[in-house]
């Protein structure tokens, strides 16, 4: 008697198997990069938002409405950051262009602010924790008023 070709129901099942695992496996690897680039990108935004902020406090970039300015403040939310400038006899003025809201991310330790001083060019210090899906991310402002970019800090 001749045997028949093709596949039994087993090894087919064997085979689906392997298939489903090598699936699982390849979907939470892409899940997990997702959720990291996610917070990768809004600590890239705050960078770049940080550095536009000392870029017009260190070039002394009069805002509408103000005739001097002497620094420029962001002040950070849960999930938000906002800059005003500060203009001698008119007081604090919201720049809203400026403002960025996080996708992805909160703010760790808000509410805080950071002042970028336009006349001795200088910044207060501050390490700025981005945190989201356990993903931590820093940006650090120094005293010389400079950004450097965002930094993986482990989980949170």
């Amino acid at each position: 008697m001749r045997a028949k070709a093709g596949f039994t129901l087993i090894e087919l099942l064997v085979v689906m198997t392997i298939i489903i695992i090598l699936s699982g496996t390849a979907l939470a690897t892409f899940l997990n990069y997702q959720q990291k680039r996610q917070v990768q990108d809004d600590a890239s935004s705050v960078a770049e938002r940080l550095r536009t902020v000392q870029i017009k406090a260190t070039a002394v970039e009069i805002p509408a409405g103000c005739t001097t300015v002497t620094n420029y403040v962001v002040t950070f939310d849960a999930t938000s950051l906002a800059v005003a400038a500060t203009c001698p006899g008119v007081g604090s003025v919201a720049i809203p262009e400026l403002a960025l809201t996080l996708g992805a991310s909160v703010f760790q330790s808000s509410p805080f602010t950071v002042t970028f001083d336009s006349r001795t060019v200088s910044a207060s210090p501050r390490t700025i924790n981005i945190c989201g899906n356990s993903i931590l991310y820093q940006v650090v402002v120094n005293e010389a008023a400079n950004v450097g970019r965002p930094v993986s800090g482990g989980s949170c």
